[in-house]
């Protein structure tokens, strides 16, 4: 099941993965607190990213902030696992349109990188590359997987 947010029932259980489906625009607006605005943003943000790793990404959303997410956290819950993620030695900058925690220049970073000292066989390796901060790998590496 290719999805990111996990709406939890009526009864606050979390749904099984096999129940899950893939959040909609009617299922996020059920949610008390959360109009279609929001909803229509939060499917957009993930679908931009291709996945999120964190509740809290949703403070990127115009007009979102903490007290709304901690309405609706107890029926939202974000799994990294759902992310479709880059190949790390097969990053392109086509391949990372739209998700703004890369730029071209870390693209080109990595993949010299990756030309000078061979396939990468951790996601780690990328914190070797001094031009790229801590905080910007802390976002980026819940989008990457090494691929055989």
């Amino acid at each position: 099941v290719d999805m990111v947010l996990v709406l939890l029932q009526e009864s606050r259980n979390k749904l099984s993965e096999s129940e899950c489906e893939i959040s909609s625009l009617l299922t996020l607006t059920s949610i008390k607190g959360l109009g279609p605005y929001f909803a229509s943003k939060i499917i957009k943000l993930r679908n931009k990213y291709r996945g999120l790793y964190s509740i809290w990404q949703l403070l990127e959303i115009y007009h979102m902030d903490s007290s709304k997410i901690q309405t609706i956290a107890p029926f939202i819950t974000v799994n990294e696992n759902f992310i479709r993620k880059h190949d790390l030695n097969a990053l392109s900058k086509d391949s990372i349109k739209g998700n703004y925690y890369f730029s071209f220049k870390m693209v080109d970073l990595i993949n010299n990188y990756r030309k000078q000292h061979g396939r990468y066989k951790t996601i780690e390796e990328i914190q070797h590359i001094e031009a790229i901060p801590d905080s910007s790998f802390q976002k980026i590496k819940h989008y990457l997987e090494i691929r055989e």
